[in-house]
């Protein structure tokens, strides 16, 4: 399972050095049209297909640092799990409307219709993006009570357990600040910042937890 694990993080972070990489050639301008286009291109729809495919590695990889110390904290490894599933559906539920609904059904009719037509889907695809942010509320806590429960939960022996602990610390502190931010309104953690340091931030959770885990392995 940690060998399954190692190699998920490390598939995650190419994952999103993708994503990245597909956000930096969207259009400047902020013409909702063209950003709507944007996303139905092959580019973004191949970003879209590995994230969603990427919440089911991710799903594995949270159940198996969850019962690490199941034996020790059966009710916080639990309550652990409980929230990375809740985020794991959240996410897909999310990601499987924007990659087949908006992505790839709406742009077909768009290229297809009337202004007026077009229009009303571009309404749609505004009022998605509204939804999503909604949602992310519920999405981020469940994530932020997860990762907050592991490092509290694993054991500081042996140190590099640390490793393990200080990235889901650091993830948990993350999306607590982005949410008072967003939800709050209180600048914790501003957009500009925040879209800078994602790729540095998911370097930085999952590569901890794959240094964590091939150093496990080789103790074991």
């Amino acid at each position: 399972m940690k060998w399954a694990c190692l190699i998920l993080c490390l598939t995650y972070i190419l994952v999103q050095t993708f994503q990245w990489w597909v956000f930096s050639k969207a259009p400047v301008e902020n013409d909702p049209a063209t950003l709507f286009l944007f996303d139905a291109e092959p580019a973004s729809v191949m970003r879209s297909w590995l994230m969603l495919l990427s919440m089911f590695g991710l799903l594995y990889f949270h159940f198996a640092i969850s019962y690490q110390n199941y034996q020790t904290s059966p009710v916080a490894c639990t309550i652990a799990f409980t929230s990375f599933f809740t985020f794991f559906l959240l996410e897909v539920v999310l990601r499987a409307i924007e990659l087949f609904y908006i992505q790839i059904e709406l742009p077909r009719e768009y290229l297809q219709n009337t202004l007026a037509d077009k229009e009303g889907i571009l309404s749609i695809v505004s009022q998605f993006g509204k939804i999503q942010s909604a949602v992310y509320f519920p999405l981020g806590i469940s994530w932020m009570v997860g990762s907050f429960l592991i490092g509290f939960i694993f054991p500081s022996s042996p140190k590099f357990n640390y490793l393990i602990k200080i990235a889901f610390w650091f993830n948990g502190t993350r999306i607590a600040l982005r949410c008072g931010t967003v939800y709050l309104s209180i600048n914790l953690f501003p957009d500009d910042l925040y879209g800078t340091l994602y790729l540095p931030m998911a370097f930085i959770v999952f590569g901890l937890s794959a240094v964590w885990l091939l150093m496990s392995i080789r103790k074991s």
